[in-house]
């Protein structure tokens, strides 16, 4: 499993076996929040504190996991520390990512079932 833990005083990701841990292997070197596992669990994923989105290869043995190093992928917007900011498909690669609009309270219009308003406003021959 991969997780968050701000037991060192800052935030910071790591990657625990389960359900019968060995011990946590840490995979954030500057700080990180938010972990999401890649296709096949070969890749994990974060945020760096300063809203980078980082990914670190697993080289997985019988009873082993060597992390390499982080390295960016992209800058993000603003994080909220509420939300995650991404998400990742379930190849692994593509990201589904939050956007700031730069303007508060603009409304978001939704339309539902959007198909069947097209039928009604087609005329009829």
């Amino acid at each position: 499993m991969a997780y968050q833990s701000d037991e060192t005083g800052r935030n910071e990701v790591y990657i625990q076996a389960f359900p019968e841990p060995r011990g946590p292997i840490p995979i954030s070197t500057g700080g990180g929040q938010y972990p999401a596992w890649g296709a096949g669990g070969h890749e994990l994923f974060y945020v760096s504190p300063d809203n980078k989105l980082m990914t670190v290869s697993l080289k997985l043995g019988a009873n082993s996991v060597e992390p390499s190093t982080p390295r960016v992928l992209f800058s993000l917007a603003a994080v909220d520390n509420e939300i995650p900011p991404y998400d990742v498909s379930p190849d692994g690669q593509r990201f589904l990512v939050r956007a700031m609009t730069g303007r508060a309270g603009q409304p978001l219009t939704v339309i539902v079932n959007w198909p069947a308003l097209l039928k009604k406003e087609s005329p009829t021959p």
